[in-house]
């Protein structure tokens, strides 16, 4: 049997076929730049393609996002509650609990901060390590809006933040409490989308509060 081509890159003894063409796909990389595609640069020519071949893009990072995920921060081995008040009038009628962290050992602290009113106080119950509701002692007075819900854990007062997305991908973050008490950077967790999606991550800075990078 006569050899035509040679072909490149085999690292060991190829199998033999016969009846069909011998296509050893191409390898490619790509370059980003400004947030989209700005060169392919060829890494393995390939052999054996009788046409020019077509080329997708995909990614491997943040997709499948249907609305704004959840972000949490996990510090001195808790991962903090999460929850949003509700007001009626002036006044904060109930807090509701989106997540209830993990590892405590006992109740945090719950603090209200901002909405512009004052001497809403509350409590938060415990099951199994999480907090499973918060229920208010009193409702305060001259709040114009909802306040930020936070809560407190062994001197550590855990940061609050919301996520942003768009096309289906977490684009940035909002801190709208940094929390305090921090010796080192909490680490950071973005609740995982749906149906099998990429999950985005995020690192946070210490530099007088907390800053998300994803």
């Amino acid at each position: 049997m006569g050899l035509t081509q040679a072909g490149q890159g085999f690292t060991s003894t190829p199998t033999i076929e016969f009846g069909r063409a011998l296509i050893r796909t191409a390898l490619v990389s790509s370059a980003v730049s400004g947030g989209a595609v700005s060169a392919v640069n060829v890494t393995n020519p390939g052999a054996g393609y009788v046409a020019v071949p077509a080329v997708t893009f995909q990614t491997n990072g943040w997709q499948g996002y249907v609305s704004a995920p959840r972000v949490t921060f996990t510090s001195n081995g808790i991962r903090g509650a999460v929850a949003t008040a509700t007001r009626s009038g002036s006044a904060i009628t109930a807090v509701s609990v989106q997540d209830g962290g993990s590892n405590y050992v006992v109740a945090p602290t719950v603090s209200f901060v901002g909405g512009g009113g004052s001497g809403a106080t509350a409590t938060a119950v415990l099951n199994s390590g999480r907090v499973v509701s918060v229920a208010m002692i009193s409702g305060g007075s001259g709040y114009t809006s909802a306040p930020t819900v936070l809560f407190t854990a062994s001197g550590v007062t855990y940061p609050v933040a919301t996520a942003s997305f768009a096309a289906g991908r977490v684009t940035g973050f909002s801190v709208r409490n940094s929390g305090a008490g921090h010796v080192t950077a909490p680490l950071v967790s973005i609740a995982a989308p749906p149906n099998a999606g990429v999950a985005a991550t995020a690192t946070a800075v210490l530099d007088g509060g907390a800053r998300l990078y994803p």
